[in-house]
């Protein structure tokens, strides 16, 4: 998937529509079927953040992220799952148990010495983790102030 539609749909939904016009987008340009890849995960969970209507959607993506990330066999040496990991643990559109329940899943493999962790203790990570902007600030984008700060520019040059 292009790096343009992706910023495109990203940009639409900041005008603030209903997220149906991106959704359309995301159907025309068959990002919805397959699409697994860090980039597309993320901008499908922005975009449907946490609308109502994209409820089914969204349990797809996240089915899709814990399926990849939990297949990977070295996380730690896999930058783009450790970014998918990462952001779908900040994630606040997604309930805060799926998220725990995501870690305590990996745990053993990102942290072998140190045994299992509790279920408070993941839901305490991840209430830690969300506070963090990782990858993606899931609260929105300053699409006009990164705009003036020329931060979109280097991607087309």
């Amino acid at each position: 998937m292009p790096i343009e539609i992706l910023n495109i749909l990203v940009s639409l939904q900041q005008f603030g529509g209903d997220g149906q016009l991106e959704h359309e987008l995301i159907a025309l340009t068959k990002l919805d079927e397959q699409s697994r890849g860090y980039f597309e995960l993320v901008v499908k969970l922005f975009i449907y953040g946490n609308r109502s209507d994209f409820d089914q959607h969204r349990s797809e993506i996240w089915k899709t992220i814990c399926e990849r990330v939990k297949s990977e066999k070295h996380l730690a040496r896999d930058s783009e799952s450790v970014h998918l990991f990462l952001d779908a643990l900040a994630c606040p559109h997604i309930e805060n148990a799926k998220r725990a329940e995501l870690l305590r899943d990996v745990w053993k493999s990102i942290s072998p010495s140190m045994g299992a962790i509790s279920k408070c203790e993941a839901e305490a990570t991840v209430a830690e983790i969300q506070q963090q902007y990782w990858f993606v600030r899931w609260d929105g984008v300053d699409l006009l102030n990164m705009i003036e700060k020329k931060e979109l520019s280097s991607v087309y040059a």
